[in-house]
């Protein structure tokens, strides 16, 4: 996953150090996109753990 999906999903402060960043912006598309695959490793991993209680 990019670290840009991460930082913008978090809402997180955007590097600065690389201009070229500045102008990337992931389409909402592209971000719920991200979103599941957090959400889906996510429950995943809950599950994973309530299965071994």
């Amino acid at each position: 996953m990019p670290l840009l999906d991460l930082k913008m999903l978090m809402n997180h402060t955007l590097p600065s150090s690389d201009v070229t960043e500045g102008y990337m912006r992931p389409s909402v598309e592209h971000l719920r996109e991200s979103q599941e695959k957090i959400t889906a490793f996510l429950v995943a991993w809950i599950e994973k753990r309530a299965d071994a209680e």
